[in-house]
């Protein structure tokens, strides 16, 4: 990308805008719209600005003055400017770049919305918005030389999943909550500098088999050590015990050629797990479905007695269904 001030300024600020929006997920549906739009104005503008600052100028009498100064001395900062709206943006991009991804009648929409001619509604409007804007965003960063990676940063899976029409809502909610989840962490540390950050941590860490909740009126619940997908620090893996009861048979001799078998049985445990609680940044993850998407393994494993939290009492489970033969 080119290192003209004005184009930088464009590209910064539709990023910071862009990264607002998502992070207003999933709650503030107005700020999310209002946000994407105005990044997609300001990267829209960059695209026009890289080709001639000019592009920038509305065809009106009334714009003479700008043209002169973005003809003779381009400055974005300039308080004389006037420049075109995200419409007219969009119209003029087409004509440079005419397969845009967006059809025409949609990017009118989006127009309107940025404008506040039209309210954008309910939470799935919202992220229709949101979807398409971001589609055209990855049209944008094609044409000016700037990775998704650099322009999206932490926000880059969340997007990706936006944008994927095969995507599901559950694949963009556990986006959304492995995002909040290290955002929380970036304030934490923020806030308290890197030395208390990194004590308060180890702290919360070494509280986690404790503090992490496990309520359940169904279920009794207990829970293994498992590394956080965002933090990296030791979660609590939270699941269900199954008591596997196997027979078995020893014959022992009676004397006189005679032997009688004598049946036992004997348990094993299996741990199932079904959700996942970090106590250092707060992720939790409700389900099944939410802990493969987070490539949490879902697996049945053996444990012992004294492998989970709290201790499972065999003794207890073996008084309450006592084994009588076959």
């Amino acid at each position: 990308m080119s290192d003209d001030p004005s184009l930088q300024r464009l590209v910064a600020s539709s990023k910071t805008r862009i990264a607002a929006a998502l992070t207003a997920l999933p709650d503030d549906q107005d700020a999310v719209s209002i946000n994407a739009l105005i990044g997609l104005e300001h990267l829209t503008k960059a695209s026009l600005w890289s080709r001639s600052p000019t592009l920038l100028i509305p065809l009106t009498a009334s714009s003479e003055a700008s043209l002169l100064l973005l003809a003779t001395s381009p400055d974005l900062l300039n308080p004389k400017l006037r420049t075109i709206g995200l419409q007219v943006a969009l119209d003029r991009l087409a004509g440079l770049l005419p397969k845009l991804p967006v059809a025409k009648e949609a990017r009118q929409r989006l127009a309107q919305v940025r404008n506040g001619y039209v309210h954008v509604g309910t939470a799935k409007a919202s992220m229709a918005t949101l979807s398409e804007t971001l589609t055209l965003v990855d049209t944008l960063l094609d044409d000016l030389d700037i990775t998704r990676e650099s322009f999206f940063g932490d926000y880059l899976n969340l997007a990706d999943r936006l944008v994927d029409d095969r995507a599901t809502e559950l694949s963009r909610d556990v986006a959304l909550k492995l995002i909040n989840a290290k955002r929380r962490l970036e304030d934490l540390r923020t806030r308290l500098g890197q030395h208390a950050y990194d004590e308060l941590l180890g702290t919360l860490e070494s509280r986690a088999e404790e503090d992490v909740p496990m309520d359940s009126t169904m279920f009794e619940l207990h829970s293994l050590p498992n590394r956080c997908p965002v933090c990296g620090y030791d979660g609590r893996l939270i699941g269900i015990i199954d008591v596997d009861v196997h027979y078995d048979a020893d014959v022992e001799p009676l004397g006189g050629g005679e032997y009688e078998t004598v049946e036992h049985a004997f348990n094993t445990l299996s741990f199932d797990p079904v959700a996942f609680g970090c106590n250092v940044c707060a992720l939790y993850l409700g389900g099944f479905p939410e802990l493969q998407e987070a490539n949490i393994s879902v697996d049945a494993r053996q444990v012992e007695e004294d492998d989970v939290h709290p201790p499972f009492d065999m003794n207890a489970w073996n008084e309450a269904y006592a084994y009588e033969g076959p």
